[in-house]
C-alpha cells in the first residue's frame, strides 16, 4: 500500500482558464479540488491548488496538468504504509474483541455497584479506542486510495519576455541603450553644474583670500631682496 504525493509547477498564459481546466480534469478522474488559492494581479497573478485524485489515475492527471503550459518544477514521493495499515487493522481487531468481552460480562449481571461502574468505565474507554483506531484506518485508506497533487500555476516572467524582445529587435534595443546612456551623461553634467553653482558663495571668498595672501608673500620677498641688495 502506497501513499503518493506529487508537486508540480507550471507556467501558463491564463491563470483562471488553467484553473477551470484543472477542475474539469480532476472531476472527470473521480477526484476533487481540495483547496485553491489565487493571489496577485495581472503579471504577478499566481495560484496554488491541492488536488485529490484516484491513485491509479494520478499519472494521467499529471500528464494533463503538464500540458497546460511549461513545467518548471516537478517531484513525486511514494511512501509504503503496508505495515502501518496492518498494525492499525490488528489493533482495531483486538479492541473490538475486548469490547465484546466487556459486553458479555455486563450481560451476566451480578456484582456490586462499584463493579458495574468500573466495567462501564472500561467499556467507555475501549469504545473510545475503537473509534480512534477506526478513524485512523479510514484516514490512511483514503490517503492510499487518493493521491495528493500540489499544483502551482504562474504567469511567464516579465523579464524573460523583455530578453526575447531585445533579441528579436537588436537595432531598436541598441538605439534605446544609446539614448539611455546619453540621458545619463546629460543628467550627470547637469548635477555637476548645479553643485558648482551651489559652492560658488563659499569658494570665491576663499580664492580671494588665497590670492591676497599670495600677493602679500611676494611683496615681502621683494622687500627683503631689495634690503639685502
Amino acid at each position: 500500500s502506497l501513499v503518493v504525493t506529487m508537486s508540480l509547477g507550471v507556467v501558463v498564459d491564463d491563470i483562471d482558464l488553467a484553473i477551470g481546466k484543472v477542475r474539469g480534469a480532476v472531476e472527470r478522474s473521480g477526484g476533487f479540488l481540495a483547496n485553491a488559492d489565487a493571489s496577485g494581479a495581472e503579471a504577478q497573478r499566481s495560484a496554488r491548488l491541492v488536488l485529490r485524485v484516484p491513485t491509479d489515475q494520478v499519472h494521467d492527471v499529471r500528464g494533463m496538468l503538464a500540458a497546460l503550459g511549461r513545467v518548471e518544477s516537478t517531484s513525486e514521493t511514494a511512501v509504503d504504509v503496508t505495515e502501518e495499515h496492518a498494525d492499525l487493522q490488528a489493533r482495531l481487531g483486538n479492541a473490538k474483541v475486548q469490547e465484546q468481552r466487556i459486553l458479555q460480562i455486563m450481560k451476566t449481571g451480578g456484582g456490586s455497584i462499584h463493579d458495574v461502574l468500573v466495567i462501564e468505565a472500561e467499556l467507555s474507554k475501549v469504545r473510545g479506542l475503537v473509534e480512534q483506531l477506526e478513524a485512523q484506518r479510514l484516514g490512511l485508506e483514503r490517503r492510499i486510495d487518493l493521491a495528493t497533487i500540489h499544483l502551482e500555476l504562474s504567469l511567464p516572467r516579465a523579464a524573460s519576455k523583455e530578453v526575447v524582445r531585445a533579441v528579436d529587435t537588436p537595432a531598436e534595443s541598441i538605439a534605446a541603450a544609446a539614448r539611455g546612456g546619453l540621458a545619463a551623461a546629460y543628467a550627470t553634467l547637469v548635477y555637476l553644474a548645479m553643485a558648482l553653482a551651489a559652492s560658488l558663495p563659499f569658494v570665491l571668498p576663499l580664492l580671494a583670500l588665497t590670492y591676497g595672501l599670495f600677493r602679500a608673500l611676494r611683496a615681502r620677498r621683494a622687500l627683503r631682496a631689495a634690503v639685502a641688495g
